[in-house]
This record gives structure tokens, sequence and C-alpha cells, in this order.
């Protein structure tokens, strides 16, 4: 990160309802350096086991991930399954924010004030971007299979990683 070099972390949901499986642990490590929270959580769709869009306020629209470049589209909609959560304070932009109405099915808490995703830009101590997000589902294509079921052309998923790698090489 001093040299410049962008570094994208995508987890997965926290512990399942089923004891001893967290998908987290050691990318909470990797977030902990920079200021980053991933909270172990199960925060599925409006009803277990359905998929969420997470769309309209949720959304940080000034940020360029989000906005894209002046001519093409903004991402207008992240479609995920279950998920962690992220957050974090300080300088950190939150890119894509849960909806308040998400539920964590282990704890009955609310997704107030968590995230789907938070980026952090170069500073002085770290001349490099980070983004920390969670569902790596959605990175995969229609018919991957594990970890969970690719996501990638659902929403704007596609634009949305595509624009964080362009965002975390500079490039946008």
């Amino acid at each position: 990160m001093a040299g410049g070099v962008g570094l994208l972390l995508m987890t997965n949901h926290g512990d399942l309802p089923l004891p001893g499986f967290d998908w987290t642990h050691r990318d909470r490590v990797i977030a902990d350096a920079f200021g980053v929270a991933i909270e172990s959580a199960w925060f599925p769709g409006p009803t277990q086991g359905a998929v969420a869009s997470v769309d309209g306020d949720c959304l940080l629209t000034d940020h360029p991930i989000i906005r894209g470049a002046p001519d093409e589209p903004a991402v207008r909609s992240i479609v995920t399954a279950a998920c962690s959560a992220v957050t974090a304070g300080g300088d950190a932009a939150p890119l894509v924010r849960l909806s308040d109405e998400m539920v964590d099915m282990r704890t009955g808490r609310r997704a107030e004030g968590r995230c789907f995703a938070v980026a952090l830009d170069a500073s002085r101590e770290r001349r490099g971007r980070v983004v920390v997000a969670t569902r790596s589902g959605i990175l995969g294509s229609e018919g991957t299979t594990f970890p969970a079921p690719g996501m990638l052309e659902r929403g704007d998923n596609r634009r949305f990683v595509v624009n964080n790698i362009r965002w975390l090489a500079h490039t946008l």
C-alpha cells in the first residue's frame, strides 16, 4: 500500500446459523489494519433466503465507484444475498450501506449504520486505495455455486466490481 497499489478485500458472510462456520475470520485481520471492521453477521434479503437489492439512499452517489465516468451509467443497485457487515470510521467512505430494514438473522439486530462496502482513498500513510466489501459471491458469474451462487449479472454488480478495480488502479 505504501507504493500506491490498491486492495480490494471482499469477504463473505459471517458464521452461518451453524456453529463454527465463519468465512470472515481471516479477512477481519486484514481489514482491521486499515481501520475497517468486518462484523461476522448474516444479513439476508427482506425474507430469509431471498436476495436483496440495495439501492437509492444506500448508495454514495457522488463517489467515483458509484458514479462511474462521465460518459457511463452510474451504479444504481447492488444485488446480494446474505452478507456480513462492514463498518469504518475516519476517512472511510460508506460506498454501499445495508438497508436499515435488513435484520441479522442470528441476533435480530437491524443493519442500521452497517455497510456492504466502504472505500478509503490514498493518504499520507497509505498511497494506495482500499475497498472492503462483503458477499464475495457477487464476483461469481451465473452458474457459480461455491462458495455461493454467482451474482455478477444481477443489478449493477458487474459495473460495481469493474468500477472498484478502475478506482483502485487510479484510472477512475
